[in-house]
């Protein structure tokens, strides 16, 4: 009986004095991105914000941050996180999601070499599927642009 009360405070003292692990805030801050150039047509307008750093990396370092693995490509030695992505449009069902015929899928899948830095299950990529992309335009920024001959 007196060996356990000795192996008793002996064991509380330890968790008293064991120390949390503490992690700085660095979740990043993004700021709106404004798009000023011209496009010819619908397609190419949403490629040009998928495409975009300003749009795409914010979401890969969100998954970064929850834990999913290979956030980004292993091409020419880079493994940096939001790096090295390809674009995609699809029109065909993902993941068994049912979406209207009318609507397309954009992904961006992280670059894969089997020749560039690996480890486990470094064949499986991260990818982004993006659905339903809309923008807005403020009231006044159609004005001035008419056509219309009188």
């Amino acid at each position: 009986m007196k060996l356990i009360k000795a192996i008793l405070p002996a064991s509380v003292m330890l968790i008293a004095y064991q120390q949390q692990a503490q992690a700085a805030d660095t979740v990043p801050q993004f700021s709106d991105v404004v798009y000023t150039e011209m496009s010819p047509d619908n397609e190419s307008t949403i490629r040009k914000i998928v495409t975009s750093d300003a749009f795409f990396r914010p979401w890969a370092y969100l998954a970064h941050y929850l834990g999913y693995g290979w956030v980004g490509g292993n091409t020419n030695g880079n493994t940096a996180v939001g790096q090295e992505f390809e674009y995609k449009r699809i029109d065909t069902m993902l993941d068994n999601l049912s979406m209207p015929d009318n609507k397309y899928r954009y992904m961006m899948n992280a670059k894969y070499d089997p020749k560039g830095p690996g480890g486990y299950w470094a064949d499986k990529r991260f990818r982004m599927a993006f659905s339903n992309i809309q923008w807005m335009m403020e009231p006044g920024d159609m004005q001035g642009h008419s056509t219309l001959n009188s």
